[in-house]
C-alpha cells in the first residue's frame, strides 16, 4: 500500500493502532530527511490529523473508563473514571523526562 492509500484510509475503518503505526512511520520518514518539500509538507499535515485522530481515540476511551472499587458491604461497583489533575501527575512524574 502507497504512504498515499495510506493516508486516504476511511477514519471509520482505521483503528488506533494503525493509526499510531502509521504516525511512527511518518516521523521515522521525516527524521531520515531527504524527502521533496512537498511530501515533506503532505507527510507532517497527514501527521497532524493523525495525532488528532490517537488523540480523540484516546479521549473517548478515558470517558469510557471505569474502575472497581469495593463497597464497605465487599460488593464491587463501578464508578466513573476521574483522571489525575496535571499538579498531581507532575509531582508523581517529576523525574520524566516528557
Amino acid at each position: 500500500m502507497t504512504d498515499e492509500k495510506k493516508g486516504k484510509k476511511k477514519k471509520e475503518d482505521l483503528k488506533f493502532e494503525q493509526a499510531f503505526s502509521r504516525l511512527e512511520e511518518i516521523v521515522n520518514s521525516l527524521d531520515e530527511g531527504g524527502l521533496p518539500l512537498e511530501e515533506l509538507e503532505s507527510r507532517f499535515e497527514e501527521g497532524l490529523r493523525l495525532v488528532k485522530f490517537c488523540g480523540d481515540k484516546l479521549n473517548a476511551i478515558e470517558k469510557r473508563v471505569e474502575k472497581l472499587v469495593e463497597n464497605p458491604s465487599g460488593d464491587l461497583a463501578t464508578e466513573d473514571f476521574e483522571p489525575e489533575t496535571q499538579q498531581e501527575t507532575k509531582a508523581e512524574g517529576d523525574d520524566l523526562p516528557f
